[in-house]
């Protein structure tokens, strides 16, 4: 009979019955007595145990293992997964920690039970538990792609190759004390394994020379042991208990599993049939396992033999690395409890150990503590992160500061040596910071009234702080911590951008590359301007100091040079030619640096000649750059005692110094004086001297009615004013009427004893009053003048400004706005007409290239039509 129809869609199907019986279970009671699952049986018991996917019975029969003892952990691009070698048979369980996007490489620290993995999207290297809790990101500055990563989990320490940057690194488990063991003779790095116990490490190499090298844990005496017969060294693995050595190889003229000796004897040839493309290679027990990329599978064979290969698992899309853990293997840990007596790092060696230091840092003599910070580094900005490359060492590697504040668009940086301080600015949020040397302890010492900071500048001995302030067009000065601020140049200023100074004598130079560049110097407080340089000068970007020879060093981004000359803009030479758009630029003992926005690196020159060029180690686009170093930071001035008794500012000059108060509206409570030690206040309106124009430094201002003769007092301090010389007479000279116009009778009023007032004025000459309406007649008529030439310019500007059809490079703005960096063609006349250049990014179909890897170029999204490779690729 047809209970009902129409119903679609009809599958299982169930009869339900209040009437039912229920059936007694020996599970009922107390679960049967097993730990995770009871299960009717057969058997006498009626029952049996069961455990969850993976985990092994214990002997009792009851009680199942907390976790899988030995497994295969595998990477697969969006999670990982264990397959237990504890049971009978094969199935993985997945992982799935938090934020994880492309891992290819991965390994469990088996003492804490957790997994770690390298990211290449997200560039990082994290952990979490083995069940995928508490994850978290140990490593997330300067890494590219992590093709290799190990845990050693008796030293306690994590090692990964680089591809990306051409190195192997250590660090200690949580990320700290991070260090680069291999930098040179290394090119595309991949699969690493550890062997502790004899204190060696091995990693493949897929570049242009394949190989597969070794070397002691610590990093020293690299060897290579494999170089012949091989092309795409992939996976590796070690087996300590026979002492050999797998890998495979993904080639397709190299398809290939093989092993040999640990030192690279007795090589065989295990798998060459039924190998497509194989990636990760690990060993346990008796067998090898693979991961094959391109049959989505994982293989497994015999390690001696290379025969009866099975497919362990099938239809698992983006296989990537694969390593056998087991979970109770221990060993002793040869640098002991104590860490070896290392203060930080302690590597093991086939000798023994041996104490290391963080990248850059130095080894002191006890061979035991390191350095807290090097003491001679390069400080250079990268935007997004402050960076340093260490003197102390023969590496010369960067590393990025970890400052805890966030940094969006740092463009400038400088350094007190005193304090071991360093201040930078950041043009999108429009502050100016400091941190330690370390990168600890950031503050915010300025964070209104800011345009675009592009030059910054520290009085390490006035304990000032200038800089450059290009969107408003001003120089400022203020003491270190951010108080008494000051504006010191406001006038005839277009693209202020480096700037630079001189303590001992109270200079300050820097650079403007607006309409008319040029190169000026100031006194601290800004007057005595004068222009240095101001012709064959178009982007004068850098700009730095020779304090042993006096001389100014500045790159121009426009003409591609390096120049110098002295502190007076005279003996001016060209040191070289050979740059392609350098920024920042600096000087230690002969040599000169720069940053490079074209090749993306720092390169340095002799300073005598401009011969004998170099580039440091790393791609980065550099923005400003400084030499930290206590020997660059040198001299005194009288503001280094007591602030020269000065209120507020100390503002040091060629001749003395003087006191300075800060604008009105930076002014604090306390009251400010322009004398030393005095209590008067300042007046309410600043005045600063005016721009002036001589042929020699030292040359005074021409007087109008003949030479000017020295006074006949000196003061103490320039702010000081002279007491009133008398005559012989005793009678005081009046001022404006000097002795010689008295007895020629040029004097009008009355001439008084000394002591009393003076009301004698010198007479005014004949026809000076026509003089004076003239004057005022032709000022009138400049001031006109100027008007019409500053319309006809903007007239021009708009009418006849253009681009040139083809832009060769240009140099940077920075948007605080945007947080873009707007920059200028090459040749370009209009300084407003401008267009944006997005960040530097590798595109993905260049970056398919530079991996030259199948496995990894997979995963990543298609490029956009627009993006073509550089060439054609070749499957690896």
């Amino acid at each position: 009979m047809i209970l009902t129809s129409g119903l679609e869609d009809l599958m299982d199907i169930h009869v339900y019955s209040r009437q039912r019986q229920r059936v007694s279970s020996p599970c009922l009671l107390n679960n049967g007595g097993c730990s995770d699952i009871c299960l009717m049986s057969p058997n006498p018991r009626g029952y049996s145990c069961a455990c969850t996917v993976g985990i092994r019975l214990m002997e009792d029969g009851q009680t199942c293992e907390l976790e899988m003892n030995e497994f295969l952990l595998i990477a697969r691009r969006t999670d990982i997964r264990k397959m237990s070698l504890d049971v009978p048979y094969y199935a993985n369980v997945q992982i799935q920690p938090d934020d994880i996007r492309k891992a290819i490489a991965v390994d469990v620290d088996v003492v804490e039970g957790k997994v770690y993995w390298g990211d290449i999207t997200e560039k990082t290297i994290g952990r979490s538990d083995l069940d995928g809790q508490h994850s978290e990101v140990i490593i997330k500055d300067n890494l590219q792609v992590m093709d290799g990563l190990r845990i050693d989990s008796i030293g306690r320490k994590m090692y990964w190759t680089d591809t990306g940057k051409q190195r192997m690194e250590v660090a200690d488990l949580d990320g700290g004390n991070r260090r680069v063991l291999i930098w040179t003779e290394i090119d595309k790095p991949r699969a690493l394994a550890l062997d502790h116990e004899d204190g060696y490490m091995y990693w493949t190499d897929w570049g242009v020379q394949p190989r597969i090298s070794r070397a002691w844990m610590d990093g020293q005496n690299v060897e290579v042991i494999v170089n012949t017969d091989i092309s795409w060294p992939n996976g590796l693995a070690l087996d300590s208990d026979e002492g050999r050595l797998y890998w495979c190889d993904g080639n397709i003229d190299y398809r290939l599993i093989a092993s040999v000796n640990l030192d690279g004897s007795h090589r065989r040839t295990l798998v060459n049939q039924d190998i497509y493309h194989p990636y990760g290679l690990t060993q346990a027990g008796d067998y090898i396992f693979w991961t094959d990329w391109q049959l989505n599978s994982i293989k497994r064979a015999d390690k001696r033999t290379g025969d009866n290969v099975i497919s362990v698992t099938e239809n698992l899309p983006d296989l990537m690395d694969i390593k056998a853990v087991d979970m109770n293997k221990r060993g002793i840990n040869r640098c002991g409890d104590d860490n070896g007596g290392c203060s930080h790092l302690c590597l093991p060696n086939p000798l023994g150990y041996s104490c290391a230091c963080p990248t850059g840092i130095q080894l002191q003599d006890n061979h035991m503590t390191c350095d807290d910070v090097p003491s001679t580094f390069l400080l250079f900005a990268t935007r997004n992160t402050l960076r340093r490359i260490s003197m102390d060492t023969d590496d010369h590697l960067d590393v990025i500061l970890p400052i805890q504040e966030d940094i969006e668009n740092a463009v400038t940086l400088d350094f007190d040596s005193v304090e071991c301080k360093i201040y930078y600015t950041d043009v999108y949020l429009n502050v100016i910071r400091r941190v330690n040397y370390d990168g600890s302890e950031g503050e915010t010492i300025i964070s209104t009234s800011l345009g675009t900071t592009e030059g910054l500048a520290v009085d390490w001995i006035g304990r000032n702080l200038y800089w450059t302030d290009t969107g408003r067009d001003k120089i400022e000065v203020s003491r270190l911590d951010g108080s008494s601020r000051k504006v010191i140049v406001d006038t005839n200023l277009d693209e202020p951008r480096a700037i630079v100074i001189y303590p001992r004598k109270g200079y300050i130079f820097w650079t403007d590359w607006g309409t008319y560049p040029k190169i000026e110097r100031a006194y601290f407080d800004g007057t005595s301007r004068r222009t240095l340089i101001s012709e064959d000068l178009k982007w004068p970007n850098g700009l730095t100091i020779d304090y042993e020879t006096k001389r100014l060093y500045w790159a121009d981004a426009n003409l591609d040079k390096l120049e110098t000359a002295d502190f007076n803009g005279k003996y001016r030479s060209i040191l070289t030619r050979n740059m392609s758009h350098p920024y920042g630029v600096t000087l230690f003992n002969t040599r000169l640096y720069w940053t490079d926005w074209h090749t993306s690196s720092i390169e340095s020159v002799d300073k005598t000649n401009g011969r004998d060029k170099r580039t440091l180690p790393g791609s980065f686009q550099g923005m400003n750059i400084q030499m930290v170093s206590p020997l660059r930071q040198t001299g005194t001035n009288p503001c280094a005692i007591a602030n020269g008794g000065c209120t507020h500012l100390c503002l040091a000059r060629p001749q003395g110094y003087v006191c300075a108060c800060p604008d009105e509206q930076y002014r604090d409570h306390r009251v400010c004086s322009l004398r030393p030690g005095g209590p008067d206040s300042p007046p309410p309106v600043t005045i600063r001297g005016p721009i002036i124009q001589t042929n020699s430094p030292n040359e005074l201002p021409r007087s109008t009615r003949g030479t000017t003769k020295p006074p006949p007092f000196r003061t103490e301090h320039p702010n000081v004013i002279p007491p009133a010389p008398t005559t012989e007479q005793g009678n005081v000279i009046p001022r404006g009427c000097s002795p010689e116009n008295e007895q020629l009778g040029l004097c009008q009023g009355s001439t008084w004893q000394q002591g009393k007032d003076d009301k004698r004025q010198l007479a005014p000459e004949p026809g000076s009053y026509v003089f004076v309406i003239v004057g005022i007649l032709l000022l009138i008529f400049l001031i006109l003048l100027l008007v019409v030439f500053v319309v006809w310019r903007r007239y021009q500007k708009r009418r006849g400004c253009r681009s040139d059809p083809i832009v060769t490079f240009s140099n940077p703005r920075f948007n605080p706005i945007t947080n873009e960096v707007t920059i200028l063609p090459k040749r370009q006349p209009c300084s407003w007409n401008y267009y944006s250049e997005p960040r530097s990014k590798i595109p993905q179909a260049n970056l398919v290239v530079k991996l030259n890897n199948e496995e990894v170029a997979k995963m990543l999204p298609p490029p956009p039509s627009s993006e073509l490779p550089l060439k054609k690729t070749t499957t690896s």
